[in-house]
């Protein structure tokens, strides 16, 4: 364009021109308005809620993202990403705790970081709560199925068992894990124990997420799970009606994978019908073939099989078979199978299991199965195992609270290094993800930060 051509335009759209430039200096200014303001207040008060909708505290923190918020119930809430400052370094030595109230330094074997909606209180909270139970370290993973809000139902659910809508598989679940693991500190990053396992069970190309996800991330990955195979009623509110099963043939790729890998496999699996008592697995078979067909592959039992309204009077009997028989297996005793099969009606456990436990010492985990809310959960859901450890030997406590735990999910394997030699390679990334306190009361979320 020559000169003339370029006055004729100035002398045209002279005014068009100046409103644009007026409103990208605008925009500009806008955009420097943050990191302004983080500047000029480095300590930024900011009001949290407590569990169930009490007051909380005013807690100071720096942080670099402001200027959201949204008006809660009785407060004005300002969304940040949380500052870890705020939280002091925990020591993740094991202490052993005694009867006399000395708490037990633990490892979670179990815990989801998203609920069945895809949300979550967040990964501050969730080690905030980790403190307070004195756990040490967690197996963490997200959540493989996602509840569908249907047309008909007036109000969104909550948990999968609220209506009768579909659960999806919920393949992104996988990258939420990681992206907030990457956003964690590295001293933080060696108390999770990152895993995945969103993908269809029932589906033969399941092999190839496993190992997109896995090559992503080379060391990060510590285990392959929580797989979601039969589990009550979820089972039948799955949208691909074709049962999962631990022997389905699109499974079988995937255990070889994690033989290969020496990395271990986390399996929901019941072991039963629901409502049956007659002293029979219908579906113990089905994990039989498994073990028996992949020796080396390291098999993490789920729950021991249980879920609500499945077990037997003699399941004991059952777990200890199988762990004789299987050397490969593993029990993780997390949910309901604490409260409803291993313990009595007065909340200790059976002379049975403890027998049990103390035989296979070297392959039982206690776990929370806390699902996407921690503060002022997690505690009572760990602490529980207290009566457990206090009526083992010294030696098998030790290995059910935190040993087994940390050699399975956290040590040097085939493939990967110790997990406290990988946080240091990836870079810390920021965060990405709405971190949302569950309100019990008001029966809805309310957005506390990001994560």
């Amino acid at each position: 364009m020559g000169a003339g051509a370029s006055t004729s335009v100035q002398e045209n759209h002279g005014e068009e021109i100046n409103a644009l430039k007026k409103r990208l200096a605008d925009l500009e200014k806008k955009a420097s308005e943050p990191a302004a303001k983080a500047a000029a207040a480095p300590a930024a008060a900011r009001q949290m809620s407590a569990p169930n909708g009490q007051q909380g505290q005013q807690i100071e923190h720096s942080s670099s993202r402001l200027g959201l918020t949204m008006k809660g119930k009785d407060v004005d809430y300002e969304l940040v990403a949380r500052d870890w400052a705020e939280l002091p370094k925990y020591d993740t030595a094991f202490e052993a705790g005694n009867a006399d109230g000395k708490p037990w330094k633990t490892i979670d074997c179990h815990l989801h970081l998203m609920d069945f909606l895809q949300k979550s209180e967040g990964t501050f909270s969730m080690a905030k709560a980790m403190n307070e139970a004195n756990v040490s370290k967690a197996i963490v993973f997200g959540m493989p199925c996602c509840k569908k809000w249907e047309q008909q139902e007036p109000s969104a659910p909550l948990y999968y068992q609220d209506d009768n809508s579909d659960c999806y598989v919920y393949h992104y679940a996988d990258q939420m894990v990681a992206d907030a693991w990457l956003a964690c500190p590295d001293h933080v990053r060696e108390r999770f124990a990152p895993c995945f396992a969103s993908f269809n069970p029932t589906d033969k190309f399941a092999i190839q997420h496993v190992e997109r996800m896995w090559n992503k991330y080379p060391g990060m990955w510590r285990s392959i799970g929580e797989v979601m195979c039969r589990h009550d009623d979820l089972t039948t509110m799955l949208q691909d009606k074709e049962t999962p099963t631990a022997n389905h043939p699109g499974l079988k790729p995937v255990y070889e994978f994690c033989a290969e890998k020496d990395v271990p496999i986390i399996v929901h699996h019941n072991s039963t019908q629901m409502l049956e008592e007659d002293g029979t697995w219908e579906y113990l078979w089905e994990i039989e073939e498994v073990v028996d067909q992949f020796p080396q592959l390291k098999f993490v039992w789920a729950h021991c099989g249980v879920s609500r309204r499945v077990s037997e009077p003699n399941h004991h009997k059952m777990c200890d078979m199988m762990l004789r028989k299987h050397p490969n297996m593993y029990l993780d005793m997390s949910w309901v199978v604490w409260e409803d099969v291993i313990c009595d009606k007065q909340g200790n456990p059976k002379s049975e299991w403890l027998q049990v436990i103390e035989r296979h010492q070297d392959r039982c985990m206690i776990g929370s199965d806390q699902v996407g809310q921690f503060e002022g959960l997690l505690h009572k859901e760990i602490t529980k195992y207290y009566k457990l450890f206090n009526q083992l030997s010294d030696t098998a406590a030790r290995k059910v609270a935190y040993d087994n735990c940390e050699e399975l999910f956290f040590g040097k394997t085939l493939s990967s290094p110790a997990l406290k030699d990988v946080v240091s390679k990836y870079p810390t990334m920021p965060s990405c993800m709405n971190a949302e306190r569950l309100m019990h009361k008001e029966g809805k979320f309310m957005k506390i930060g990001y994560y």
